[in-house]
């Protein structure tokens, strides 16, 4: 039941971001692979997949799933582009789904819509240094937060200040996702 309900949850992220981004004709021409969809070793992933999706077998938790997104994305030759963290959990109801956004570029974080962040009260809870997060006037930093300092310091975002909560009976877990 519960492999079941992480495939619905994947499905249902992948549909709602299909949805948000205007991706829903299947005539839609074949993207060109680039930088950011061409890995260094010659490898081409197909250009539907995300950069990093998560339930997906690959990784434990969704801190797991970004903090391997991140140390990839900081590998990349360039990564000028806003690259988007998407996380589902549970809506109001046990029985529906809230959705939230963090856009990422380089050392940059950036929320959709202006939120005051208690980077005392963020470092803390996901366990590291202060100096990990910083904020510029509408943008935070993680430049000097490893990979995975910087998934934690997601986590408590899309967790305390999105309002992402797992599903019931999924564990302390949720579906994330990354996608340019």
């Amino acid at each position: 039941m519960l492999a079941r309900m992480k495939t619905l949850a994947r499905y249902s992220l992948v549909v709602a971001a299909s949805i948000m981004c205007g991706c829903t004709n299947s005539n839609d021409p074949a993207q060109q692979a680039n930088a950011k969809n061409n890995p260094k070793d010659g490898k081409v992933e197909p250009v539907d997949r995300p950069f990093m999706e998560h339930p997906s077998g690959e990784f434990e938790t969704a801190v797991d799933a970004m903090a391997d997104a991140i140390k990839r994305l900081r590998a990349l030759p360039e990564w000028n582009d806003w690259i988007a963290f998407s996380a589902q959990g549970m809506g109001d109801r046990a029985d529906s789904y809230h959705f939230a956004e963090i856009r990422m570029r380089r050392n940059e974080l950036k929320l959709k819509n202006a939120i005051d962040i208690d980077i005392e009260s963020v470092t803390k809870q996901a366990h590291v240094p202060r100096s990990c997060l910083s904020k510029n006037e509408d943008v935070f930093s993680v430049e000097k937060a490893t990979p995975i300092e910087a998934a934690r310091i997601l986590d408590v975002i899309f967790r305390d200040y999105l309002g992402i909560r797992p599903h019931t009976g999924e564990g302390d877990d949720y579906a994330v996702a990354a996608e340019w």
